[in-house]
């Protein structure tokens, strides 16, 4: 959890090479083991992430850090026993992670840890952008790709050309992608292609969320 700390605004952290030649963070030591980000403004791009351990909790976690951005990279688990529960887990102070950016991005996701989800939206939090990426998992229970904390929201977000493969999700009846007790949520979830297991109640986002909808096809 201290073996790396982004801490220094502005940085850009750019992997060179492509392939199996792209810079490779092995997370392995503890479940805990994690990036902490706590500074504005930094981004990586085109850098390989492996889960090498059992349920990590969340390869970033992230404090004081708006404008976190993570663009062209891939998050692989190991096995089903080798694997991220979350890729980005916030904290709950409101707008400290404004501006989350994911985007080209690739989640070939194995574990069917429980709750597992691309991002774990603890605080209220303004201009999420999420575009053109692949994610899978097989958690079975709650929101594959975001559960927002109770009492918080997201605004302005933009949820656009993503491929979700959550093929254990089943029975969600809050929410395949998104559950939230808000109904002051904003912004568009649009044009993603969305595979998954629930026959039930086949809900994407928890009802009267206030998001906007359009072209999303879910089979």
């Amino acid at each position: 959890a201290t073996a790396l700390t982004l801490n220094v605004s502005g940085i850009a952290i750019v992997g060179l090479g492509s392939g199996s030649n792209r810079p490779t963070f092995t997370l392995g030591t503890a479940t805990t083991a994690t990036i902490n980000v706590s500074a504005a403004n930094i981004a990586i791009s085109n850098v390989l992430f492996k889960a090498n351990l059992a349920d990590i909790a969340s390869l970033f976690t992230l404090t004081t850090a708006s404008y976190f951005t993570l663009d062209t990279c891939e998050f692989r688990d190991g096995s089903s026993s080798l694997n991220f529960a979350r890729i980005v887990t916030t904290g709950a102070t409101s707008n400290a992670a404004d501006g989350l950016t994911i985007l080209n991005s690739r989640w070939y996701g194995l574990g069917a840890t429980a709750n597992s989800a691309v991002i774990k939206m603890q605080g209220t939090n303004d201009r999420l952008t999420v575009v053109n990426n692949y994610f899978a998992h097989k958690s079975t229970n709650d929101a594959g790709f975001m559960p927002i904390s109770s009492g918080k929201v997201v605004t302005n977000a933009v949820v656009t050309d993503n491929t979700f493969n959550l093929v254990g999700a089943t029975g969600l009846t809050t929410g395949t992608l998104i559950t939230t007790d808000g109904t002051t949520n904003s912004g568009l979830i649009g044009r993603n292609f969305i595979q998954n297991l629930d026959a039930t109640s086949e809900i994407l986002v928890t009802a009267s969320s206030g998001f906007i909808f359009s072209q999303n096809f879910s089979s």
